[in-house]
């Protein structure tokens, strides 16, 4: 569906006589061979988050492994420092961005200079002192270490860093599919006309709420709160709080439509035919053979 969706965004777009340069999104293998097939001319590029938490995942579960606690104490820094490789890299230098990558195996053990890659010798950040020195450095040829390396280096996600964006996300998308989530609920069903009117709303809510600007007290100070969610386990986010949504768009609809009857202009549109579930393409069975046919698993005969 992923894939489809795509695939019908890009036509439309081309469709318009645009072009698309640079295409981010996640890691999807389908999505990731189509774009290197059909948009041989675009820069297809992935949304670090996406890598990100599929290597905090395994982090995680490489933690819970005897030995390899340790580990664990890690997760936060490497992930930080995968961000780091991407937004401190020019977005073509994939090769860079995998030197720098490949460094955080080096700079677990305490190793902070003489990295094999040629294209990055040593780590930048400042000299270690205090905390930085007293950190849970791993050491080599031990199985936390070992595995910890290997999980790191697999072809599958030095690929991955390559690709990485450097300027750019997908939490625009993500915050689109929230208010569409809104709009129209997973839980309902609706008609083909239904959902396409309710997407119609939700993209006219966030195309006019998407830019809000952060609340202020009366003072002038910027507004945050400090939440705790689950996935952070124990851990907090600090989010800005927006002003408080418009709705401007919905007056504009209103004086549309009145000023369409006023002036008894009736538009129709010729996407209301109905359109077929899925399930129509495929024959119906018939229900007595379907009957007859049934057989549980766990049937003695």
């Amino acid at each position: 569906m992923e894939k489809e969706g795509l695939i019908r965004a890009v036509d439309y777009i081309r469709s318009k006589g645009l072009n698309i340069t640079r295409l981010v999104t996640d890691r999807h293998v389908q999505i990731r061979k189509w774009a290197r097939e059909e948009l041989p001319g675009t820069k297809h590029e992935l949304d670090t988050w996406h890598v990100a938490k599929g290597i905090g995942k395994k982090i995680d579960s490489l933690a819970k492994e005897k030995d390899c606690e340790v580990v664990g104490k890690w997760r936060r820094g490497i992930v930080n420092h995968l961000y780091w490789c991407a937004s401190s890299t020019p977005a073509d230098e994939g090769q860079l961005k995998l030197a720098k990558w490949e460094s955080i195996c080096e700079h677990i053990a305490n190793k902070h200079r003489g990295h094999d890659n040629p294209l990055f010798r040593r780590c930048e950040h400042e000299a270690l002192n205090g905390k930085g020195v007293k950190r849970k450095w791993l050491k080599r040829n031990t199985k936390a270490y070992e595995k910890l390396v290997h999980l790191l280096s697999t072809k599958h996600l030095q690929k991955d860093v390559t690709q990485l964006s450097s300027h750019h996300n997908t939490s625009s998308l993500e915050s689109y599919h929230a208010v569409v989530n809104h709009f129209a609920p997973k839980l309902l069903a609706f008609s083909h006309k239904g959902m396409r009117s309710r997407l119609y709303l939700a993209a006219l809510h966030f195309n006019e709420n998407s830019g809000r600007a952060q609340a202020t007290t009366r003072t002038g100070e910027a507004q945050y709160s400090v939440t705790t969610p689950k996935y952070k386990k124990g851990g907090h986010v600090v989010k800005k709080l927006l002003v408080d949504c418009t709705y401007d768009y919905v007056h504009k609809l209103r004086e549309t439509v009145m000023e369409n009857v006023r002036l008894g202009i009736v538009e129709v549109d010729d996407e209301d035919k109905v359109i077929e579930p899925l399930s129509a393409q495929f024959p119906k069975p018939d229900k007595k053979q379907a009957i007859e046919a049934l057989r549980s698993r766990y049937s003695k005969r």
